[in-house]
């Protein structure tokens, strides 16, 4: 939320919004992925947040790439969603292979 207060004059509000989105997306669906048995698969959720991450990277590059946002803005941002996106790559995986075993 603090990078879109710092943007939001230059850049249009579909991207913002997306932005939100995704972040809001990442932190629900790890949150949730840890509350234990439910309707959607550990798996699940954090695939789904580990696609966010990815496309939150694409968002943060093309807020630069057309100067929506500096780089000096966006850098910090973009380099928690590069650190983030393999810790849930590796938790996918885990997750996956306990879900695998539960199966077989």
């Amino acid at each position: 939320m603090r990078l879109v207060r710092e943007v939001e004059s230059r850049t249009p509000a579909p991207v913002t919004n997306r932005v939100c989105e995704l972040g809001t997306t990442i932190g629900l669906a790890v949150d949730d992925s840890e509350g234990g048995p439910g309707a959607r698969s550990r798996y699940t959720l954090l695939n789904e947040a580990r696609r966010a991450a990815r496309e939150l990277q694409y968002w943060f590059r093309l807020m630069v790439d057309t100067e929506c946002a500096s780089a000096e803005d966006i850098q910090p941002f973009l380099k928690e969603a590069r650190k983030l996106y393999p810790l849930l790559v590796s938790a996918c995986s885990q997750a996956q292979k306990e879900r695998d075993e539960k199966k077989g």
